[in-house]
């Protein structure tokens, strides 16, 4: 830099000695000024160290006053964890003791079977060497079948030893003169102590009706008969004529067939199979039957469908309605109340014989689930599991369409 170029400032300064003494002399006039500036900066600096020092008293008395809550935070975690683990573990065991009790039953019906199976026949085989001498066996020869039957009864197991008692030691048997059991009057009381209130049932079957639009929407001169097989007391009969859809009932047992004519229902005395195979082809609207295909043997059951196909009409439609043995309490307990039942039938292959007989549509529909109140609280996959299999639907339908 020139000496041109320089400011006033440095051209003093470059004088030699007075230039020196200018400077000093600028400086000692400014000293009061630039003292007063650095103690204003001071004050500023402690000022600002005062604040920071109070928010960070403040600071540490929130620290302070949180810390006795965070401690019972932490403690009232601890024991609500240790809770939950404690249910958890009481739960887990319930339901391997209830798994341990399902498995131990179904061993001891096992063995129960095994163990009646080994008496049986070692009952028959003691019986068959008293047959090779009959004038000195013939009384114990007699009373042999009255003792088997006695112990296939389930209200007496006999051991291997009672067994060789019956055998050995005889007791005499009393003839019985011949049962006059009316069968339609025990089933008519049966089914009012079992089958449940009839305005309930009523109510449950309301669910089909939203299968049947497409015959409502007939006039009444064009909707076609239903017929409903096993018609019991009448409550889907009263049903179809309550919303326009002619009905006739069929069931073999006269005292329903009675009650039924008592409260202005159609109903008729008569074999199922034997009553369809008399109607015309393509005639029927409808063929329907609640908790009836248990009650018959594979080979009817298989003439039913096929009966059923021949007289209902194009888009007639089949319901059955059956005991659900997907659900355990169902299939095991429940489905055997009942002593005519044969044996329960799965959806799936109900599915499969409708289709397999002609059938166009078939489908389920899952009904009847037992109540909330015996649904456990689905905290885990295990406990869904259970209420699916034990308090789902009791009951399903098969709807088909021709």
């Amino acid at each position: 830099m020139t000496k041109k170029d320089a400011s006033l400032s440095q051209r003093v300064r470059a004088i030699p000695l007075l230039g020196y003494c200018l400077v000093w002399l600028k400086a000692l006039i400014r000293l009061p000024v630039t003292r007063q500036q650095h103690t204003f900066a001071l004050a500023d600096l402690e000022r600002r160290i005062g604040l920071q020092a109070e928010d960070l008293r403040r600071l540490h008395e929130r620290v302070d006053a949180l810390e006795p809550l965070l401690e019972l935070v932490y403690v009232q975690v601890v024991e609500q964890t240790n809770r939950t683990v404690q249910a958890a573990e009481s739960g887990l065991s319930k339901r391997l003791q209830q798994y341990d009790m399902l498995d131990l039953g179904a061993r001891v019906m096992r063995l129960e079977k095994k163990v009646g199976s080994r008496e049986f026949r070692t009952l028959l085989h003691r019986a068959s060497r008293y047959s090779e001498s009959p004038d000195k066996n013939k009384k114990r020869v007699d009373e042999a079948p009255t003792e088997l039957t006695k112990m296939a009864s389930p209200e007496h197991s006999l051991s291997a030893e009672t067994s060789h008692a019956i055998l050995v030691n005889p007791r005499p048997v009393q003839s019985q003169s011949p049962s006059t059991f009316d069968v339609d009057a025990f089933y008519y009381e049966f089914e009012q102590a079992f089958r449940g209130d009839e305005y309930a049932i009523a109510q449950r079957q309301r669910v089909y009706i939203d299968y049947l639009q497409d015959f409502l929407t007939l006039s009444k001169s064009d909707r076609s008969l239903f017929v409903d097989l096993g018609c019991g007391r009448g409550e889907w009969l009263s049903l179809l004529k309550e919303i326009g859809i002619p009905a006739l009932g069929i069931d073999l047992n006269a005292d329903k067939v009675q009650a039924c004519r008592a409260i202005g229902l159609q109903a008729e005395v008569a074999d199922a199979l034997g009553f369809l195979s008399q109607q015309a082809s393509d005639s029927l609207g409808g063929v329907t039957a609640f908790h009836l295909i248990e009650h018959i043997s594979f080979e009817s059951l298989i003439a039913l469908f096929d009966s059923a196909y021949r007289a209902l009409r194009p888009g007639g439609i089949l319901i059955f309605e059956t005991p659900n043995p997907e659900n355990l309490i169902t299939g095991a307990c429940n489905f055997y109340y009942d002593p005519s039942h044969l044996k329960p039938i799965v959806p799936d292959v109900a599915v499969f014989m409708a289709k397999q007989r002609g059938f166009a549509k078939a489908q389920i529909v899952r009904l009847n689930p037992f109540e909330d109140h015996y649904q456990l609280p689905e905290t885990d996959a295990s406990a869904r599991v259970l209420n699916q299999y034990l308090f789902g639907p009791r009951d399903y339908a098969l709807i088909a369409r021709k």
